[in-house]
């Protein structure tokens, strides 16, 4: 139920107004999921790992969708930090490590492989059940 759109546009420009639509985009989210922050951070973590798979082309490294998958396991870290649901809390560190594998803003000339990630994404969805 996130506005991916908007998600993407954030990403993309880094621009306040933007920013600020990606957060109430996640809101309203987890509004329409009943409030369940955990239920949001689950759907942020499988978008995360939907985008990476198109970060490593034939044709090279793809920056934009590098940001735009990390702009995802961000918001699933930032609902999982936010949230007092003792789910949450047991979560944290698969979403924390999942996150990690994004080094830098900026995507590295050889980024983690796609496998990685959707395990880790996995794992961080296991722990979100």
């Amino acid at each position: 139920g996130v506005d991916v759109a908007k998600l993407k546009k954030a990403a993309d420009t880094g621009a306040p107004a933007d920013l600020a639509a990606a957060v109430v985009a996640i809101d309203a989210a987890m509004a329409k999921a009943g409030g369940d922050p955990v239920a949001v951070a689950n759907g942020m973590v499988s978008i995360s790992q939907g985008l990476y798979a198109n970060v490593v082309t034939p044709a090279g490294v793809d920056p934009t969708e590098y940001q735009h998958s990390l702009g995802a396991a961000l918001s699933a870290q930032s609902v999982i930090a936010a949230s007092k649901d003792p789910r949450a809390a047991k979560a944290k560190p698969e979403v924390d490590k999942l996150v990690a594998m994004w080094p830098a803003t900026e995507a590295p000339a050889t980024p983690a492989p796609a496998g990685q990630v959707a395990a880790q994404a996995s794992r961080a969805q296991l722990a979100l059940q």
